[in-house]
Parts: structure tokens; sequence; C-alpha cells
């Protein structure tokens, strides 16, 4: 099994711990980290002290620069006159260029590889599987259901949902012939020009689709985890599963306890997100803990009702 995640360095100790899960889990599988260019001699000093082998670092620019993906941007801006003032070329960019960063890997090394994403920020706690039959197993949010998401979905394939449910789920997975099938949808959105690079033929459909949708970027408006389980859904995963995690609410870490409680509950992963904690902040108290954990369970255990008696369904449309 290949995993791999997209991170700036204040997610570095995360990963560490993350990656020492994933060993008690899984008994064979290499990760792939893609990295600020800049950084590399950082993530190299932690991770060498901790002998992981199964480990590579992957400057970003080998993949595309942001740079590079400004300039794709302001390209298409002009070359479409979108209406979209100077100052709307916001932080969001960065944002949308590490989501480029995923699908661009995904795309370049999934055709020989069975992938598995997973947010730099997040930490399995149980042990997950990832594929069923030669599909991948697609996993829910309880928590989450941002509109645009599947606004974008529907662009790009040209579908119609009834009763969708978002896949955000910190995490996604794609077999091989998931991935052929995904860049052959996507070429029947966006033609990938003769010698031009895959990093770049994704940054202009990401960029082509939210300014064709909502004419701006500022905002959350794209999540590759929903592209890609839309992609996996066309081509015949049907194995959907609610997914019970920690990220809403969570603004501190978690004791060893705690995480073995949320476990038991069946709570599969946490995500520390670093605008909030970082190697500083304090263990959360047990009263905040079973707040969020008994909150977690009430939306998880809703959602899966509503989910039995609303089928999620894809019409496409011709």
């Amino acid at each position: 099994m290949h995993f791999f995640s997209v991170s700036k360095f204040n997610n570095a100790f995360t990963i560490l711990q993350n990656i020492e899960r994933l060993k008690s889990f899984y008994k064979k599988f290499n990760y792939s980290l893609v990295i600020p260019s800049q950084d590399k001699d950082k993530f190299e000093k932690i991770f060498k002290s901790k002998s992981f082998c199964q480990l590579k670092l992957i400057p970003e620019t080998e993949i595309i620069s942001l740079e590079e993906f400004r300039s794709i941007y302001e390209l298409i801006v002009n070359e479409n006159q979108f209406n979209i003032k100077k100052c709307q070329i916001s932080a969001n960019l960065g944002w949308y260029y590490q989501q480029v960063l995923k699908i661009a890997f995904a795309i370049e090394n999934g055709s020989t590889n069975d992938l598995v994403m997973i947010d730099a920020d997040t930490i399995l706690i149980r042990k997950l599987d990832f594929f069923h039959k030669n599909n991948s197993i697609i996993y829910l949010t309880p928590y989450e259901r941002n509109i645009p998401y599947m606004k974008i979905s529907e662009l790009i394939f040209n579908i119609k949902f009834i009763n969708w449910y978002s896949s955000t789920s910190q995490l996604f997975s794609t077999t091989t012939t998931e991935i052929e099938f995904l860049r052959k949808s996507l070429i029947n959105f966006q033609i990938k020009e003769r010698g031009e690079s895959i990093a770049n033929w994704i940054s202009r459909i990401v960029l082509k689709s939210v300014l064709m949708e909502f004419n701006d970027l500022n905002g959350s408006f794209f999540s590759e985890q929903d592209l890609i389980s839309t992609s996996n859904q066309l081509n015949g995963s049907n194995n959907l599963q609610m997914i019970s995690f920690f990220r809403f609410n969570l603004k501190n870490k978690l004791t060893s306890n705690q995480i073995l409680i949320a476990k038991l509950f069946g709570i599969s992963h946490i995500t520390y997100e670093a605008r909030l904690i970082n190697e500083s902040t304090e263990n959360a108290n047990y009263i905040k803990f079973f707040i969020i954990l008994f909150h977690n369970l009430y939306l998880n255990y809703k959602n899966k009702i509503i989910k039995n008696f609303k089928k999620q369904r894809i019409i496409k449309i011709y």
C-alpha cells in the first residue's frame, strides 16, 4: 500500500505520529510526502532520526511550483475575462494549490500503485480498510456538507446528485483502474495539451471549474476528496460508509487515554489543524473531550439513519 500526503512543516510532528500508527496497523507500506522545497532540510532532520525507510520526501516544485500555479491562474482570468479584482488573488490560492498537488500526485503515481491519501494533520487511531473487491471504499463525513464541493463535481463530470453526501473525510483511496477512469473523465472536461505536464493540466481544471461556477476563489469551493470519490463512484465503487472522526470543535490535543476512549467509541482518526493546535497546545480536559465525543457520535448515528432512507444516487446528464 502506498500512502501519501501534502504538507507544510507545521504538520511534521503530526505526520510522525501518524506514521507510527500506520506501522502498527499495516505490515508493509510506503509513504510519500510532498513538501515545500525550502523545508526539505528541516523535514529530513526530523525523519532521519526516526529511521523511516518507508518515507520519501518530494519537493512540491518537482510537481508544480506555486509561482507556476499563480501564472496559470492569471492566464485563465485574462483569457476568459473573468471579472475578478486583483486584490482577490488571495491567500486562498495556496489552498487550491495544495489540492492540485494531491490530484496531480495521484494521477502521476496511481497508474502503478493503489494509493491512499491522508491529510497531513490527521492521525489514524484505528485500522481502516481502504479497498474492497477491486474498488476503493468511500468514506462519507457526517459533519460537513459544503454544497460548492458537490457543484464542482457535477460540473466536471456532467452529472446530477440525488441526496448527496460529502466525502471530505480527510482521506481518499484510489486503485489503478480508478485513476485511469479519472484521467479519462478529466480529459472529457478539459483536454490535456500535447506536452503539457499533468500538474499544469490539473491546475487548469481546478481553477477554471471554480471560476466558471463561482467567479471567485475567496471561499472553499473545491474538494479533491469529493472530486475523486465521485469519480470512483462513477467507475463502479458502491461501498459508501459513514466515518466518525475528531476535527470539528477540536482545539486541544488528546491524551493517550482520551484517544483510547475515542477508539472504543468507534472514532477512526483525529485531525489537529495547525492553525488551532501545535506542539505547545494543552491537552483537552475531560469535559470538553466528552462533549466533542458525544456530539460526534450523535451526528454520525443521525446521518447513518438518514443515509439508510435517502440513498445517494448519481444521474448522468447527456
